[in-house]
């Protein structure tokens, strides 16, 4: 959900969300690294989402799985953009139309290309 609210630029719910994530697992030193993780990951996110600021979590977070891989690729065009590094942008757009165009991130992604195109 917290994902969610980023890209439908809800702020409100985003702060919902944080808040209910920063509340998890306190005495459970077992959740806490995962918790930091993520919350690091979330605000890098927004960073680039939201408030339109490069942000280079992306460019040394290792991707645990696939899914993981194509939103790392997502959100390094979307910093890459940021820094006025097109070509690096296009290159992460590209790989990442070639997936499966029901994911969000590769429909977001084709139509930075659509964009692109047609400047």
């Amino acid at each position: 959900m917290i994902l969610c609210s980023i890209h439908l630029a809800d702020e409100e719910k985003y702060q919902y969300w944080l808040s209910r994530l920063q509340g998890v697992a306190k005495n459970r030193k077992s959740l806490l690294k995962l918790k930091d993780s993520l919350l690091e990951e979330m605000q890098a996110i927004h960073d680039l989402v939201i408030n339109k600021q490069p942000n280079s979590f992306f460019e040394t977070h290792t991707a645990k799985n696939r899914f993981s891989y194509l939103f790392n690729l997502y959100y390094k065009g979307i910093n890459a953009q940021l820094n006025h590094d097109e070509e690096k942008a296009l290159t992460y757009f590209e790989e990442l139309a070639k997936e499966n165009e029901q994911l969000f991130i590769v429909q977001q992604a084709k139509e930075v290309l659509r964009k692109t195109l047609m400047a």
